[in-house]
């Protein structure tokens, strides 16, 4: 009788794996043909990301301040470039305000068109069924989520942007692009993600590329990033309110929701 050996899912190499080797190899091989010093950097740093994010949820968790250093980690590799000497594009004139107000624009417009899935996920019933956490962890959610949007924005604009100002202006978005996309697959919670996150990531990635590339500035992205991102604060605020603020309110309103139920059965 043959036998065969069966490797585990924790044992395959996984289509994430592969593109998260496979993105370290070309940029090796980008390197090598051109040899600029900026490539590399943005190699070194790529290859850090990947290890410090990628395995920064094996951090043991003991106490609050292990905790904050985990999450932290989630998003503080985005600046290894900075160490680099590399400045940041931190401007403020009229043609940095004037982009500003397009990112709002937009945000606005991105928000009235997913208005009623934004609605329904701050909805009353929704949050009430939320699952209860500590107060830090809501804390420390926002701290996050804050951290990303900007540390994002000077990795994957002021910094890669910068990076490949050699290149034509439509190579240098479409680089950012997929890099900030790519980021958030290759890394463990990419899984979490769904079609419609990364086509939000695409257009936002898109819009903050060229709000970088005429501004010349980080702080129009930063804004759009953080808005990008209002609704996830939201929601993390009305979890801790219902908790910790309005327990009786929530608590009521599911005992009603359970009432309706039976009758309706």
């Amino acid at each position: 009788m043959r036998e065969f050996y069966c490797m585990s899912n924790k044992d395959t190499w996984g289509q994430r794996e592969s593109i998260r080797y496979l993105s370290i190899l070309s940029l090796g091989i980008i390197y090598v043909l051109h040899r600029e010093n900026s490539i590399l950097v943005f190699l070194f740093s790529w290859v850090a990301i990947i290890l410090l994010m990628g395995n920064a949820r094996y951090l043991r968790v003991t106490n609050n301040l292990t905790y904050f250093l985990r999450m932290t980690f989630y998003f503080l590799p985005y600046l290894l470039p900075t160490t680099f000497f590399i400045p940041i594009y931190i401007k403020i004139n009229s043609i940095v305000v004037i982009c500003c107000g397009i990112a709002i624009v937009f945000f606005c417009a991105w928000l009235r068109i997913n208005l009623k899935v934004i609605k329904v996920s701050l909805s009353d019933e929704i949050i009430a069924i939320a699952p209860r956490e500590s107060k830090y962890t809501y804390i420390l959610r926002i701290y996050n989520t804050l951290g990303s949007s900007i540390c994002e924005e000077i990795y994957f604009r002021s910094f890669l942007i910068q990076s490949l100002n050699e290149t034509p202006i439509a190579m240098r978005i479409v680089v950012s692009v997929l890099c900030f996309m790519l980021s958030h697959y290759i890394l463990p919670w990419g899984k979490n993600f769904t079609r419609k996150d990364y086509i939000n990531q695409a257009i936002f990635g898109a819009v903050n590329a060229i709000l970088f590339i005429i501004s010349d500035s980080i702080v129009p992205c930063i804004l759009l990033h953080l808005l990008a991102n209002s609704p996830t604060v939201a929601e993390t605020v009305r979890c801790y309110g219902r908790h910790y603020l309005r327990k009786a309110h929530f608590d009521d309103l599911l005992i009603q929701n359970n009432s309706y139920d039976e009758l309706e059965m």
